[in-house]
């Protein structure tokens, strides 16, 4: 696997080394080279090591060291070394690194065929939780508290991943998500506070890349549609009952006539789904337009007759037609 990974990385990203190298090094001691600090930490990840604990287990192995420096023709260093490097090496200097190997991807047209209606990338924006802990860890950590009176402290982050529709998820910028006023964590206000700088990075990092921002219900506001349309991105957004009143409002005075409507089946391994799609223009929003489309879904399994309905409903700022409704819901 070693060597798959090291052919694929060398024809992907040629320079790679190089470019890892002109990271600033914050070390005074050096016994290990950049590179083969940041590369020993990714593979800690390839690798699927449990713990750096493991990982160092592996490394004491001859066979494992040798066959790691043929495959990548770099040294082995202790996940120590690897921890201390990470502990001071600038937060935007591996941030730096991932936008230029995506630029990379990008320009090789790795996801040129699945783009939104061959001209957009899809990406989409979500938090994550990174670690939690029983006491504030850093000084700078999050917190909630239960309604048994327990506190727990936590770092999240604000990922925005290039994803396509064969399940491929590629991360091309990440934000913390922090909690400025010192209160107590508010999903929707850390979130959406975390996105307006996230915003301004994906942009200096990708200014001309055109994008769809997918996002949940958290995200359909004013503001969010206001940053997408300052920055030329369109967005589609999961829209919940509840979301948007007068949109919602508009929707339900609308006569039956108004919507388009489409239905398609969907044969899968023991399955078959059945689709039925409605969706119209021309919804007025501030100083918006917007398009709704819903997509009504019912599954029949064949070995139990099982049946299962889900509804899906998303929002979004480009017109709705026969082209494209499936793809936005």
């Amino acid at each position: 696997m070693a060597y798959q990974i090291a052919k694929t990385v060398r024809s992907v990203f040629p320079g790679l080394e190089e470019k890892i190298m002109s990271l600033c090094d914050p070390r005074k001691r050096k016994d290990y080279s950049l590179a083969e600090l940041v590369v020993g930490g990714i593979m800690l990840s390839v690798f699927k090591e449990g713990s750096r604990n493991a990982f160092d287990n592996d490394r004491r192995e001859a066979r494992f060291r040798k066959n790691y420096g043929r495959a990548f023709k770099l040294r082995l260093p202790s996940m120590d070394a690897v921890e201390d490097l990470y502990r001071l090496l600038g937060e935007g200097e591996l941030e730096n690194l991932k936008s230029l190997l995506v630029k990379t991807l990008v320009e090789k047209k790795i996801f040129y065929k699945f783009r939104f209606m061959g001209k957009k990338y899809f990406v989409a924006i979500d938090g994550t939780g990174v670690a939690s802990y029983g006491i504030d860890y850093c000084g700078k950590c999050t917190c909630k508290t239960s309604k048994n009176g327990k506190t727990t402290y936590f770092h999240n982050v604000l990922e925005a991943k290039l994803v396509t529709c064969n399940g491929m998820s590629v991360s091309i910028a990440t934000e913390w998500v922090r909690n400025e006023n010192g209160k107590e964590y508010d999903k929707q206000d850390c979130e959406l506070n975390a996105f307006k700088r996230l915003a301004v990075k994906l942009k200096k990092m990708y200014p001309r890349l055109p994008l769809v921002i997918l996002a949940d219900g958290l995200y359909a506001n004013q503001s969010f549609f206001r940053i997408c349309r300052d920055n030329g991105w369109g967005f589609i957004v999961t829209f919940k009952d509840g979301s948007l009143p007068s949109v919602h409002e508009e929707m339900g005075l609308l006569p039956g006539s108004a919507w388009q409507r489409r239905g398609r089946f969907l044969a899968g391994k023991g399955k078959r789904t059945k689709q039925s799609f409605r969706w119209i223009n021309g919804i007025g929003y501030r100083s918006f337009e917007l398009s709704v489309v819903e997509c009504k879904e019912t599954t029949v399994h064949a070995a139990t007759g099982e049946t299962q309905e889900n509804t899906f409903t998303h929002i979004t700022d480009m017109p709705i037609d026969n082209s494209n409704y499936h793809l936005v819901s």
